[in-house]
């Protein structure tokens, strides 16, 4: 791998062109998206996160993503497309891994060799907002740790958190961050999930919704980055952060605010085709196959070490379903919203 010149990157977000854009300014949705009322987070929190760089001849935007294997990078779909449009080039997309600082500060800077982006990705609606990166070599594991995919039910009871490099405040002039920042953030099936976006069905279809709460949301900058299942020391990607909205039919509303929603490419849903496209076996894509190996070990044992992969698929149901009901308890009671943090 050789290290990028990056002195002449504008690392910052497209804000001004896209409220330029006559297209966006008649939807009610808008993306690119960053983390409003977080904490700033550690790479090794996150060690799967990933800033994505699409450069241009004079500037470029931002985006994150997740390593999901040593060569492949999940994120939103829209980060993989110029305003106009046009799909970008293998050669504009610089990625930055195994540091919570940005792209700016960073050694391991990575190319991309192909794009994949879901083929019913749709612009105008945001259903299957899902891209992947294939990287041209791998990335190993002293620099970063690629995550797992959450591959069970989506509840609203689920401690969830995103991240990203986004901006931190509503400011006109405010900038990408420099530090990696994280939020805790609370799945939501009322009403104004449906309300604000249409094509929205439930947890466990194209999207998963979120209610804003204490301010807490992710926003411009942050699109592609994860959503994460915090009750886990693994912390599975849940899903792809993809767009966002709020009351008033504002084409650009302001991230935070009260009874806005945001919404998340959910990867169960769409875990036929990301294991298709990068041809990982499930057994390494999936966090019930890394979950049932542990609970195996400490519960059914009692000592420590892990089982063979094939050997996960003989936990009885019952024994799985007592399994989800203690995660699913220590999620409802660690479940908390953080005070305004002031980067």
């Amino acid at each position: 791998m050789q290290r990028k010149n990056m002195t002449n990157f504008k690392v910052e977000d497209r804000i001004s062109e896209l409220a330029k854009e006559s297209q966006l300014a008649k939807s009610t949705i808008h993306n690119m998206y960053r983390v409003l009322n977080g904490n700033k987070a550690c790479i090794k929190d996150f060690p799967f996160a990933v800033f994505i760089y699409i450069s241009k001849e004079d500037d470029g935007h931002a985006c994150a993503g997740s390593l999901i294997s040593p060569n492949f990078v999940i994120t939103a779909a829209h980060c993989l497309f110029d305003i106009g449009g046009m799909e970008v080039d293998c050669e504009n997309i610089h990625i930055s891994a195994g540091t919570e600082k940005s792209i700016r500060e960073s050694d391991n800077i990575y190319n991309a060799e192909k794009i994949y982006v879901h083929p019913k990705y749709n612009p105008n609606t945001s259903l299957s907002d899902l891209a992947l990166i294939k990287l041209d070599e791998n990335i190993p594991e002293s620099i970063a740790v690629p995550t797992k995919i959450y591959d069970h039910n989506v509840t609203d009871e689920m401690h969830v958190k995103a991240a990203g490099w986004g901006l931190t405040s509503n400011s006109f002039t405010a900038t990408i961050s420099d530090n990696l920042n994280w939020v805790n953030l609370t799945i939501s099936s009322s009403d104004n999930c449906k309300q604000l976006n249409p094509t929205w069905e439930d947890n466990n279809n194209y999207n998963i919704c979120t209610t804003n709460k204490n301010g807490s949301d992710t926003c411009y900058g942050d699109s592609g980055g994860p959503l994460v299942l915090a009750c886990s020391e693994l912390m599975p990607i849940v899903g792809v952060t993809s767009m966002g909205n709020a009351p008033g039919n504002n084409p650009h509303p302001l991230c935070g605010q009260e009874n806005g929603v945001g919404y998340y490419t959910n990867l169960k849903y769409h875990i036929d085709w990301i294991a298709n496209q990068t041809k990982i076996p499930l057994s390494d894509l999936l966090y019930s196959f890394k979950m049932n190996e542990k609970a195996l070990s400490s519960f059914e044992t009692g000592r420590s070490g892990t089982i063979a992969k094939s050997d996960s698929t003989t936990i009885s149901k019952n024994y799985k379903k007592l399994i989800g009901n203690l995660k699913a308890f220590i999620c409802i009671h660690l479940l908390i919203f953080l005070p305004l943090t002031i980067f």
